[in-house]
């Protein structure tokens, strides 16, 4: 009997979670640690990488504590949150705080971009809509703002690079991490040497670019000793956090992974390059050669239920108000919520004139509409779970539009989420597409701890989407497809009125 284990450590925004698996992908134990994001003037968002470095060591001993066998730990990856950046010396020591992917510094830089190189260009190129959360604006500032750093920087590397180089003194990413900077090319899944030189970058501060799941190198010794794991463990190329949980998930062409957790991430497997000439759907190139991936990201989907709870159903568990909405469902009554919860400092430029006419104070709020004095709150409720039903579908008509030979056959859901199997109705019934409800979901280090196992040629790339079961099916009715769809239409109508998109 195989007896071998294999480490996903999952690199987040505000967290680090290492999941041990056997042979089967069974977890065997689990462990988290938190650490803050640090908030500083002009929408500057940092992070402190020692402690990515601290906590991932501390998370991965406090793991496998009660492991008896060490030695049946054979690999470990990482999958990791994209688009931050921190500058490091030659062995991969910091010079400043990580720069995070959710900093708005490099802002002011996008016009300047745009000198060189239009907007268009570097969506064909990068498949990146048009933003300052990617790495090439904030590489720009630092250039400017600390040039001292950047000079004496010897890599510019993204958060996984980094646990790769402090874990084995390799300075390495894969197209997936590679792909959220800006400066990478997806078409020719390469460094896009003519955005690097018209910026005046210095390639050789940016990691090779790796396939996910080949070896990167072997932890130090004095690491292994520390923690406790076998000596000259392998760690293997991991990938974007989002792309590992996605492979996890099983993915294919035709088959939708969405995350359903604090957001929703929809990921959609292609066979060719794709940008959207609109700007609003990014894509990367995915974690094996051949396929290219679309993503689109619902910043509020369980955050606006959790809200919802909160204020309106603190008496209630999640799975109460399942039972009480599911009593009620689908409802021809016209009750919509609309999820744009996320508060922003800029202005809202998008806005119509009609709202612009109210003196509308931020950027496009959350709305309810259609509340009348009979309206109850599991009404409410239940109009807050249908509209990510709903922005779902939104992402698949706007892809559809972009890409026409793009299907969706079925999709893949887990997350906190997916414990709601009248969530999943909705879902289904909104998008005509059976969904199909998965054994775990600790997806993001299932992916990493099956690259490992990819890499010591333990399991074949091809077989890994058989690994995570299928343990529901949720389909599609068609007589509720026919009010969703009703209302998923004037959803449309009122949402393009109050957001102009």
């Amino acid at each position: 009997m195989n007896s071998s284990l294999w480490i996903g450590l999952d690199l987040g925004t505000t967290g680090i979670r290492c999941v041990v698996f056997d042979s089967n992908f069974e977890v065997v134990s689990s462990e988290y640690m938190e650490y803050p994001l640090i908030y500083g003037p002009e929408n500057y968002v940092e992070q402190d990488p020692e402690l990515w470095f601290s906590i991932s060591k501390s998370v991965i001993k406090n793991a496998i504590a009660a492991i008896k066998n060490k030695q049946d730990i054979k690999g470990i990856s990482i999958s990791s949150q994209g688009i931050s950046v921190v500058a490091t010396d030659q062995c991969g020591n910091p010079l400043m705080p990580a720069i995070s992917w959710l900093d708005r510094r490099g802002e002011p830089y996008l016009p300047i971009i745009a000198e060189k190189m239009s907007p268009q260009e570097i969506i064909k190129r990068t498949g990146k809509i048009w933003s300052e959360l990617y790495t090439l604006p904030k590489i720009l500032w630092l250039k400017d703002n600390k040039p001292d750093i950047y000079e004496s920087a010897r890599y510019l590397l993204m958060p996984m690079d980094y646990l790769i180089a402090r874990l084995t003194g390799r300075f390495c990413t894969d197209h997936t991490m590679a792909g959220g900077t800006m400066l990478y090319n997806i078409n020719t899944r390469s460094w896009d040497r003519k955005i690097i030189e018209n910026f005046n970058i210095d390639i050789t501060k940016l990691p090779e670019i790796k396939e996910a799941g080949t070896k990167a190198g072997n932890i130090y010794s004095e690491i292994t000793q520390e923690i406790g794991l076998p000596a000259d463990l392998p760690v293997y190329v991991g990938g974007q956090d989002q792309k590992c949980a996605a492979f996890a998930a099983g993915i294919d062409v035709g088959k939708v992974t969405i995350s359903l957790g604090t957001s929703a991430a929809l990921e959609i497997l292609l066979d060719e390059p794709f940008s959207d000439s609109s700007g609003i759907i990014p894509s990367f190139s995915f974690l094996f050669n051949g396929h290219w991936v679309a993503e689109t990201a619902i910043n509020t989907a369980g955050a606006a239920l959790r809200w919802f709870v909160n204020n309106n159903a603190p008496d209630l568990s999640y799975a109460q108000l399942d039972k009480q909405i599911e009593l009620d469902y689908p409802s021809e009554r016209e009750i919509l919520f609309f999820p744009e919860l996320n508060r922003s400092n800029k202005q809202n430029d998008n806005s119509t004139d009609s709202a612009k006419s109210f003196n509308w104070p931020i950027e496009p709020a959350g709305v309810f509409f259609g509340l009348y004095l009979e309206t109850t709150r599991f009404d409410m409720g239940r109009a807050v779970m249908e509209s990510i039903a709903f922005e779902i579908e939104r992402s698949f008509q706007h892809l559809k539009n972009s890409f026409p030979r793009l299907k969706i056959d079925s999709i893949r859901l887990f997350g906190g989420g997916a414990n709601s199997v009248i969530w999943a109705q909705m879902i289904a019934d909104t998008t005509n597409a059976t969904i199909e409800l998965l054994s775990t979901h600790e997806m993001a280090a299932a992916g990493a701890a099956m690259l490992a196992a990819i890499g010591s040629k333990e399991i074949a790339k091809e077989n890994a989407r058989l690994i995570i079961k299928v343990i529901k099916t949720v389909e599609p009715i068609k007589s509720n497809h026919e009010i969703m769809n009703k209302k998923y239409n004037n959803y449309m109508t009122i949402r393009n009125l109050l957001y102009n998109s």
